[in-house]
């Protein structure tokens, strides 16, 4: 392994060898991790103007 810790192998399964992805690759993964966490993203941001606006700014910080 060029870089990186392998932090466990407990030899059930064949851990994948570490490559250089493709621009495909990228752009899937790009899009997938953006589809998943925007909305996410969104409700964080909605309980923050919900919880501001009732001045309640303790719960508005820990959502």
């Amino acid at each position: 392994m060029k870089e990186g810790i392998k932090i466990y192998d407990n030899k059930e399964f064949k851990l994948a060898k570490p490559r250089e992805l493709s621009f495909k690759e990228i752009k899937k993964f790009a899009i997938d991790e953006f589809e998943t966490h925007y909305s996410r993203g969104n409700e964080y941001l909605d309980a923050g103007y919900y919880f501001n606006n009732k001045e309640q700014y303790i719960g508005g910080s820990l959502q």
